[in-house]
C-alpha cells in the first residue's frame, strides 16, 4: 500500500488554485462575450487530453456579437488526464452557464470557472449586484472611474523624488510613528490629493459597477502629529508615471497608497510604496 501512495505522487500532478476573481465589469469589459447558455453537447477529442462543447446562447449581455452557438475547447478532468488538480471543473450536456469569454494569446475562445465570474446556473445564482452590471455593462466607460489594485492595470510608480522629499520631514518623539496615507493622482500622472487611511471612507463607489468615481478629503477623524507629517510629505510628491489599463492602454486615475513610518531610535523616516 505504501509504494502504491508513492508510485501515485509521482504519477499525478498538484496543482494549486489560488487567485483572485476580477471585479464583474472588469471581466465584463474584458470579455469578447458574455452570455447564458445551455450546453447542448461535449465531445472527447481522441487522446481525451481534452473535450469540446457547444453552447446555445439564449441571451448575450455585449451588444458587439450575437451568434446562437459558442463553441469551447478545455482540458478534461482528472479522471481523464492523470492530473490531480484542485482546480478542476468540468462542464456537460444540459447545464446552464453564465460565461465571459475571452480570447487567449493564441487568439484561441476561452473561458474558466475559477478566478472567473463565470458560473454554473444551476448551482449558483446571479445576484443583485452583478446583474445591475450584466444590465449596464455595454455603457462602462473606463476613464470614469478611479483604480487602485485591480487586476490587469500598470503599477505606476513616483516621477518626483521621494527620498529627497522625505528628509525635510520634522524629526521630533512621535506618540505614533506609523501610518498610511492615500494620495488620488490623475490620468496624467499628476497629484490632485492626500488623506489618511482613517479617513479613507470619504471616497464615493459608484452602485452599479462597484468603483470609485470620486475622491474627497473630508478629515473626519483627528490626525496624530506624525500623520499630519506624513501628509504633508505626501502632498510633496507631485508627479507619478500615469496608470494605464494594458489591454486598451487607456490611461485612467488611480489612488496609491504610501506607508510611512519612523524609527525614534535612529530619528529616522521611512517609506513604503
Amino acid at each position: 500500500m505504501r509504494y502504491f501512495f508513492i508510485i501515485f505522487l509521482f504519477t499525478l500532478k498538484l496543482n494549486a488554485c489560488d487567485c483572485d476573481v476580477p471585479i464583474p465589469i472588469l471581466e465584463f469589459y474584458n470579455s469578447e462575450y458574455v452570455f447564458e447558455g445551455v450546453v447542448a453537447s461535449k465531445v472527447y477529442n481522441e487522446d481525451y487530453e481534452t473535450y469540446s462543447i457547444a453552447f446555445k446562447v439564449d441571451k448575450h449581455y455585449k451588444e458587439e456579437h450575437s451568434p446562437k452557438v459558442l463553441r469551447f475547447t478545455l482540458k478534461s478532468e482528472e479522471l481523464y488526464t492523470d492530473t490531480l488538480n484542485s482546480c478542476d471543473w468540468s462542464v456537460n450536456i444540459g447545464e446552464k452557464w453564465l460565461v465571459y469569454a475571452y480570447r487567449d494569446i493564441n487568439k484561441h475562445l476561452k473561458f474558466t470557472y475559477y478566478c472567473s465570474n463565470s458560473k454554473k446556473l444551476d448551482q449558483s445564482i446571479i445576484d443583485v449586484n452583478e446583474r445591475k452590471v450584466l444590465e449596464n455593462g455595454n455603457n462602462f466607460i473606463m476613464g470614469d472611474y478611479i483604480y487602485e489594485s485591480q487586476h490587469g492595470f500598470t503599477n505606476p510608480k513616483p516621477v518626483t523624488n521621494i527620498d529627497s522629499i522625505i528628509k525635510t520631514a520634522i524629526v521630533k518623539d512621535y506618540k505614533k510613528s506609523f501610518t498610511i496615507v492615500k494620495l488620488h493622482i490623475d490620468t496624467k500622472g499628476t497629484l490632485q490629493s492626500v488623506i489618511g487611511h482613517q479617513n479613507y471612507s470619504a471616497i464615493k463607489i459608484d452602485e452599479v459597477f462597484n468603483l470609485p468615481y470620486a475622491f474627497k478629503v473630508i478629515e473626519e477623524i483627528p490626525l496624530s502629529d506624525f500623520e499630519k507629517e506624513a501628509i504633508k510629505v505626501a502632498k510633496e510628491i507631485k508627479k507619478w508615471e500615469i496608470k494605464y489599463y494594458k489591454k486598451t492602454k487607456t490611461p485612467v486615475a488611480y489612488i496609491k497608497s504610501i506607508i510611512f513610518k519612523y524609527d525614534a531610535t535612529n530619528k529616522k523616516w521611512s517609506y513604503e510604496l
